[in-house]
């Protein structure tokens, strides 16, 4: 038999070892040769680092969404609008990057988009209001020019003409509106799940005041009213130290519905042909006329709680005083049926003519130079308040004129610095000549119960953009800075 091979040394193992692999083997280890066919292990896969996903407060903050802002202040619609929808892609890139296998057609409802869409659609809203506004006051000068001797003029409209199509307006405050039911959705849905969150119900509420505009420049009045009633409830609803009940933002919204109360009465058609029916809205008549001042005289209210304040007293003291002193008179029997919600005009003048008395003589008192002219401008919105409700008792005409009066007060009335203030889209109040435009569209928006459903908006819809002016149909320049919007104490960041 032949003997078995002999087993190689240390050493010669050392250098086979050596040669092989190129590196020497630890003392006293013997390494074989590796065999001819080993591979080399597979790659490891590439490390995936996702995106970070945008949320709501990235977009509050982000570059686009500030200088958006800034813009809008300076008037520049056209330029913030087109800020923002930059700012509406890079948003949705960032989002289908995080997640490449996200449904497209719902991005437009993520938490990110929201605060896009509510400034694009207040953009625009603002954007169609200054335009028909600085149109219709050039035109009666024209209309003057070109009305034949003895010429008619009849209709609500005449005067007032706007050198914009009827279609391209109506197209923008449906896109405008839009993005404003986008952002309320999206709203909604967060507060759902983070209910104790209160900078999101201020958002909300501020959400539900814009469409509210909107409604009300449309002339859908019943949802006008839904949606500031529901502004209204969020503002009420949130803790007195963030919101107190003499706030100028609740202030604001009882101002807007005493506003669309006057102008549901002013623009209500009268039926002819049904006496049941003539009944029902003379009714409905004298109710909204009720109602409309009593919010005046809750918003008066508020200015006087806040003169209060300034010369140092309890505003609910104050006014408790003031109504304690209003005066009586003799009833007719019209005045019946007045309750919380309700005030006849005759009530409510006097209430607020006690209230205005009472103010004034507070403001007397006061020291600060700064204390006394904030004083003086609350008082003068207050005389504007009080003429409205003077108007509404003696005729119905008065009420037709209440937009016209907006602007006025808005230039008299400095606007209280806000947290977060937006957009410079207003002024104290809200008195944002909202109801400017003239050209009453017939979309109307879908019915006011889309307000209450988070599944009324096609997300498709909500992406939507308003198309670029050509220099034949461009705006008229902006407004003088008398008449430019500054920031208000009721606006969302």
């Amino acid at each position: 038999m032949a003997a078995p091979a002999s087993t190689p040394s240390g050493s010669a193992s050392r250098d086979a070892t050596k040669e092989d692999f190129g590196q020497p083997d630890p003392v006293g280890v013997s390494v074989q040769p590796a065999p001819g066919n080993l591979k080399a292990p597979p790659p490891a896969p590439p490390v995936v680092t996702k995106r970070h996903e945008p949320s709501y407060g990235d977009s509050e903050g982000s570059d686009h969404y500030t200088v958006a802002k800034s813009l809008l202040n300076d008037g520049d619609f056209e330029n913030a609008l087109a800020t923002i929808e930059e700012g509406i892609e890079k948003t949705r890139n960032d989002l289908e990057a995080h997640d490449p296998e996200a449904d497209p057609d719902r991005l437009a409802l993520h938490p990110a988009m929201a605060p896009f869409h509510y400034l694009y659609g207040t953009t625009l809203l603002y954007s169609i209001e200054e335009s028909t506004d600085t149109q219709a006051m050039a035109m009666p000068h024209a209309s003057a020019e070109q009305e034949p001797q003895g010429g008619d003029t009849n209709g609500p409209n005449d005067g007032q003409h706007t050198d914009l199509p009827t279609e391209e307006v109506a197209d923008e405050m449906q896109i405008a509106y839009e993005n404003l039911e986008a952002a309320r959705v999206i709203a909604e849905a967060l507060r759902l799940s983070q209910p104790e969150n209160t900078k999101l119900q201020l958002d909300l509420a501020q959400i539900f005041l814009r469409e509210a505009d909107l409604q009300r420049m449309n002339g859908q009045y019943d949802a006008a009213l839904q949606d500031y009633t529901s502004c209204l409830s969020l503002r009420q609803s949130l803790p007195e130290a963030l919101l107190g009940p003499y706030d100028r933002k609740i202030a604001d919204v009882h101002y807007n519905l005493a506003l669309v109360y006057s102008l549901a009465v002013a623009e209500a058609v009268k039926p002819t042909d049904d006496p049941h029916a003539l009944q029902q809205h003379n009714e409905r008549l004298a109710l909204y006329r009720k109602r409309s001042c009593h919010h005046y005289v809750t918003c008066g209210r508020i200015l006087c709680g806040q003169i209060a304040a300034l010369a140092g007293q309890d505003p609910d003291t104050f006014l408790q005083k003031a109504l304690d002193d209003l005066p009586s008179f003799k009833s007719t029997g019209e005045e019946d049926g007045a309750n919380d919600e309700n005030d006849h005009p005759k009530l409510a003048s006097l209430k607020l003519q006690t209230l205005r008395r009472h103010a004034a003589q507070a403001a007397t008192s006061m020291t600060s130079l700064d204390a006394q002219e904030t004083a003086h401008e609350l008082l003068d919105l207050l005389q504007e308040i009080q003429e409205t409700i003077d108007e509404s008792e003696n005729s119905e005409q008065g009420v037709q004129t209440v937009a016209s009066m907006k602007a006025e007060i808005s230039a008299a009335v400095a606007a209280q610095p806000g947290d977060d203030d937006e957009e410079g889209a207003g002024t104290a109040l809200g008195l944002e000549d909202s109801n400017a435009c003239t050209a009453t569209t017939t979309i109307g928006f879908g019915s006011s119960a889309a307000s209450e459903s988070t599944e009324a908006v096609i997300p498709l819809l909500a992406v939507r953009k308003k198309p670029k002016r050509t220099a034949d149909d461009a705006k008229l320049p902006a407004l003088d800075d008398s008449r430019k919007k500054t920031s208000p104490s009721n606006t969302k960041n």
